[in-house]
Protein backbone atom coordinates (compact mmCIF):
# COMPACT_ATOMS: atom_id res chain seq x y z
CA UNK A 1 0.00 0.00 0.00
CA UNK A 2 1.29 3.43 -1.00
CA UNK A 3 2.25 5.89 1.60
CA UNK A 4 -0.97 8.59 1.60
CA UNK A 5 1.48 11.03 3.71
CA UNK A 6 4.18 11.14 0.38
CA UNK A 7 1.51 11.16 -2.20
CA UNK A 8 2.75 13.63 -5.36
CA UNK A 9 6.03 13.83 -3.94
CA UNK A 10 8.99 12.04 -4.55
CA UNK A 11 12.87 12.44 -3.63
CA UNK A 12 14.99 12.18 -6.57
CA UNK A 13 17.34 9.45 -6.62
CA UNK A 14 20.51 12.01 -7.00
CA UNK A 15 19.09 14.08 -4.64
CA UNK A 16 18.95 11.01 -2.22
CA UNK A 17 22.73 9.98 -2.58
CA UNK A 18 23.80 13.55 -2.68
CA UNK A 19 23.31 13.72 0.74
CA UNK A 20 25.83 10.89 1.79
CA UNK A 21 28.42 11.14 -1.56
CA UNK A 22 31.00 12.41 0.47
CA UNK A 23 32.00 9.46 2.40
CA UNK A 24 34.99 7.16 1.39
CA UNK A 25 35.51 5.46 5.18
CA UNK A 26 32.58 3.03 5.17
CA UNK A 27 32.41 3.85 9.56
CA UNK A 28 32.10 7.27 8.73
CA UNK A 29 29.43 6.51 5.99
CA UNK A 30 27.52 4.04 8.54
CA UNK A 31 27.39 6.75 10.70
CA UNK A 32 26.27 9.88 8.73
CA UNK A 33 23.67 7.26 7.18
CA UNK A 34 22.41 6.82 10.85
CA UNK A 35 22.08 10.33 11.15
CA UNK A 36 20.61 10.59 8.13
CA UNK A 37 18.11 8.35 9.18
CA UNK A 38 17.21 9.68 12.26
CA UNK A 39 16.95 13.14 11.54
CA UNK A 40 14.23 12.36 8.67
CA UNK A 41 12.27 9.84 10.15
CA UNK A 42 12.10 13.25 13.01
CA UNK A 43 11.82 15.30 10.01
CA UNK A 44 8.98 12.82 8.30
CA UNK A 45 6.72 12.76 12.14
CA UNK A 46 6.72 16.63 12.64
CA UNK A 47 5.81 17.19 9.03
CA UNK A 48 2.79 14.78 9.18
CA UNK A 49 1.90 16.70 12.47
CA UNK A 50 2.20 19.92 10.81
CA UNK A 51 -0.27 18.67 7.91
CA UNK A 52 -2.80 17.77 10.31
CA UNK A 53 -2.60 20.90 11.70
CA UNK A 54 -2.75 22.18 8.35
CA UNK A 55 -6.28 20.55 7.88
CA UNK A 56 -7.75 21.03 10.94
CA UNK A 57 -7.40 25.06 10.41
CA UNK A 58 -8.85 24.54 7.28
CA UNK A 59 -11.48 23.04 8.43
CA UNK A 60 -11.77 25.64 11.52
CA UNK A 61 -12.02 28.31 8.38
CA UNK A 62 -14.70 27.26 6.79
CA UNK A 63 -13.92 24.49 4.66
CA UNK A 64 -15.71 21.13 4.31
CA UNK A 65 -13.78 17.88 4.40
CA UNK A 66 -14.48 16.91 1.12
CA UNK A 67 -13.50 20.52 -0.65
CA UNK A 68 -10.15 20.18 2.07
CA UNK A 69 -9.66 16.54 0.37
CA UNK A 70 -9.92 17.67 -3.48
CA UNK A 71 -7.76 20.79 -2.09
CA UNK A 72 -4.88 18.95 -0.89
CA UNK A 73 -5.17 16.41 -3.43
CA UNK A 74 -6.19 13.19 -1.15
CA UNK A 75 -8.29 10.80 -2.25
CA UNK A 76 -9.64 10.05 1.57
CA UNK A 77 -12.57 9.33 2.13
CA UNK A 78 -15.10 11.68 4.10
CA UNK A 79 -14.03 10.51 7.58
CA UNK A 80 -10.51 10.07 6.23
CA UNK A 81 -10.01 13.26 6.36
CA UNK A 82 -12.44 13.94 9.09
CA UNK A 83 -9.85 11.90 11.11
CA UNK A 84 -6.98 13.52 9.88
CA UNK A 85 -8.95 16.76 10.48
CA UNK A 86 -9.26 15.61 14.38
CA UNK A 87 -5.94 14.80 14.92
CA UNK A 88 -4.90 18.15 14.20
CA UNK A 89 -7.53 19.57 16.26
CA UNK A 90 -6.00 17.37 19.30
CA UNK A 91 -2.68 18.48 18.02
CA UNK A 92 -3.48 21.87 17.88
CA UNK A 93 -5.36 21.86 21.58
CA UNK A 94 -2.24 20.39 22.79
CA UNK A 95 -0.03 23.71 21.43
CA UNK A 96 -2.82 25.42 23.44
CA UNK A 97 -1.96 24.05 27.08
CA UNK A 98 0.99 24.53 26.40
CA UNK A 99 1.10 27.67 25.50
CA UNK A 100 2.16 28.17 21.87
CA UNK A 101 1.41 30.67 19.55
CA UNK A 102 -1.50 30.06 16.98
CA UNK A 103 -3.85 27.60 18.46
CA UNK A 104 -7.42 27.22 17.32
CA UNK A 105 -8.12 29.84 20.09
CA UNK A 106 -6.93 32.64 17.49
CA UNK A 107 -9.55 35.22 17.12
CA UNK A 108 -9.99 35.21 13.49
CA UNK A 109 -9.04 32.68 10.60
CA UNK A 110 -6.14 33.41 8.48
CA UNK A 111 -5.12 30.95 6.45
CA UNK A 112 -5.62 31.36 2.86
CA UNK A 113 -5.58 27.89 0.27
CA UNK A 114 -2.50 30.15 -1.82
CA UNK A 115 -0.65 29.93 1.33
CA UNK A 116 -0.55 33.44 2.68
CA UNK A 117 0.01 32.28 6.52
CA UNK A 118 1.11 29.46 7.63
CA UNK A 119 1.61 31.56 11.33
CA UNK A 120 -0.36 28.61 13.50
CA UNK A 121 1.62 25.88 11.98
CA UNK A 122 5.19 27.57 12.43
CA UNK A 123 6.54 26.74 15.89
CA UNK A 124 9.27 24.16 17.12
CA UNK A 125 6.61 21.55 18.36
CA UNK A 126 5.12 18.60 16.66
Amino acid sequence: MPDRSTLGYEAEPSDVAAHLADFTDLLELYARASAENALLLAAARAATAYKARALALLHRDGYSYEKIATMVGISETRSGVQKLVEQGRTLLAQDAELGIVGTPDDAAPVHKVDGASASDLHHGHS
